[in-house]
């Protein structure tokens, strides 16, 4: 830019005016002489008038790209030539101040950002605050609930302690008496019989007060304890609590990619019945009245998004509850549409990839490969949709409880039969219904479903 706004130096000024006027001079001369009356004959003067036309022509030319050139070489001449050096350095101050300005509104801006950054750190920092808040006082009184549990048991199980330790008093102060009976030099010969059948009659009866207390002892135990049943119940729904909780904190971070989806109708099936709202598929009894189409599906029941993706993170999720068969899949645009050969179908293709519930088996297809998904069919009530586009990433998950259920990746190449995996044109939210069985009056349907990010 300063190149183009610096001012020409005033010789090469001078000499583009002095070279304009020389060639102004030289035609104007020319065409007087070519006006002064020839003295020759008459074929002499006609050849000559037409070598001075063909003159006159070049000349004229010459003069004129000249001009052309000094013209344009005055139009590029910066705007500094036509100022004075005070009005100079007044543009350059402005352009100065304009710069400052610029800066200086790009530095509150960075405040700006960084101050909302701080403000969405520390309300989000609250709120986990909040949840760990919540789960420390929640533990804390399941915690008390087993320890008041263990207190009652362990007071009944002292309150036998110190039975027993009583009970064993007495059988000491038998042992004392009992060793004193036996003992000759403590006894007399006379009374020996008698104390014998005295010592007797207390043995028996402590014999029978520790069987006693043994059987009752043992019934007591054993109902001295922790309800585990109870408490195992509450185990189990902490940890389903906690399951839940990591699949909800799990799915939270594919919500900031979800990408609304909505329908292209031009693409979809005759017999493929979409809502209003775009956003819901079906099967219709009947063929549809719809316009022909080169991107119309004419064969298998497909339908294709409107939108496609071409860079970036996504993520959608599709209801799949109410319907025995469907696919759930995304394919390029340039997909086959016509025909019902293996390039028109969702997976079977290295157009497309998809995961196909059909005779109540769930299957994961690409490039005509399939291999069986872990999930049972039964409890797959939401699929999730997750792309990675730089990465060539397409993941499925069960959006209850976000668990994976089939990949297409770099790490899964082999099992479809590639060499690599990366994504080379935009990328289409793709669906499948299937025809209706003969005499069903059952519909299937797919609804992408609205989602809160």
């Amino acid at each position: 830019m300063a190149e183009n706004t610096r001012p020409l130096p005033s010789n090469l000024a001078q000499q583009q005016h002095a070279t304009c006027s020389n060639v102004a001079t030289e035609l104007h001369a020319n065409t007087n002489a070519s006006k002064e009356p020839k003295e020759s004959t008459a074929p002499a003067h006609s050849q000559q008038t037409r070598h001075q036309d063909s003159a006159d022509k070049k000349l004229q030319e010459s003069t004129s790209s000249a001009l052309a050139q000094s013209v344009a070489v005055r139009r590029t001449e910066p705007l500094l030539l036509q100022m004075t050096p005070k009005q100079s350095l007044h543009d350059l101050c402005a352009k100065r101040d304009k710069a400052e300005a610029h800066i200086q509104s790009l530095k509150s801006r960075n405040n700006v950002l960084t101050s909302s950054a701080e403000h969405l750190k520390e309300q989000i920092s609250s709120q986990y605050e909040t949840i760990r808040k919540v789960l420390n006082s929640d533990e804390k009184a399941t915690l008390e609930l087993i320890d008041i549990e263990k207190r009652v048991a362990l007071g009944k199980l002292q309150k036998i302690i110190k039975e027993w330790t009583s009970n064993l008093g007495q059988i000491k102060k038998s042992i004392k008496a009992t060793q004193k009976v036996i003992d000759p030099e403590e006894s007399q010969v006379q009374n020996k019989a008698q104390d014998s059948n005295t010592l007797s009659s207390q043995a028996t009866g402590i014999k029978l007060t520790a069987y006693g207390y043994s059987k009752k002892t043992d019934n007591e135990i054993q109902a001295i304890k922790i309800d585990e049943v109870k408490f195992q119940k509450l185990s189990k729904l902490i940890r389903n609590i906690s399951t839940n909780l990591y699949s909800q904190l799990q799915r939270k971070i594919f919500l900031l990619e979800y990408s609304p989806v909505i329908l292209d109708i031009a693409s979809a099936h005759r017999n493929v019945l979409v809502s209003k709202d775009l956003t819901s598929m079906s099967v219709a009894n009947e063929s549809l009245s719809v316009p022909e189409s080169p991107l119309r599906f004419d064969k298998v029941y497909n339908i294709l998004a409107a939108k496609g993706l071409m860079r970036g993170k996504h993520y959608w999720e599709v209801d799949v509850k109410p319907s025995a068969q469907w696919c759930v899949g995304i394919a390029y645009g340039s997909i086959e549409r016509k025909g019902k050969h293996k390039s028109t179908k969702l997976g079977r293709n290295r157009q497309s990839w998809c995961i196909e519930l059909k005779a109540n088996q769930l299957l994961a297809w690409h490039n005509d490969r399939n291999v069986n998904c872990s999930m049972k069919p039964s409890k797959l009530e939401k699929v999730g949709v997750y792309i990675d586009y730089e990465k060539g990433l397409a993941a499925f998950y069960d959006a209850d409880s976000m668990k994976l259920i089939q990949e297409f990746s770099s790490i899964t190449t082999s099992l479809f039969d590639r060499m690599h995996h990366h994504f080379t044109e935009p990328i289409y939210p793709a669906f499948r219904l299937f025809p209706l069985a003969v005499g069903s009056t059952y519909s299937d349907k797919l609804k992408i479903c609205k989602l809160e990010s």
